[in-house]
């Protein structure tokens, strides 16, 4: 926990040894208790965006844009979608 105490929270992974969690990266998210390292982050999924340190769930694109894979902002000017696609 941010603690020191009890399993390592989602949105961190807590290297072994260590008492304090450290944050997954924006752009990524860690959706799991104990993750041990920062492979355990993971990139944001393509339709939505990740846009803090220690993202647990990733939140959906808005409607009109498109968020590739480690998006870390809500509608990107440079992937508006083109009238009539979604």
């Amino acid at each position: 926990t941010l603690e020191g105490h009890g399993p390592c929270p989602v949105g961190f992974y807590c290297v072994e040894g260590t008492a304090y969690p450290v944050p997954c990266a924006e752009g990524t998210f860690a959706p799991d208790e104990r993750s041990a390292n920062a492979t355990y982050c993971r990139q944001c999924t393509a339709g939505y965006y990740c846009p803090t340190q220690n993202t647990s769930v990733p939140t959906p694109c808005s409607p009109g844009y498109f968020c590739p894979v480690g998006m870390t902002q809500d509608m990107p000017e440079e992937h508006v979608c083109p009238i009539g696609h979604e």
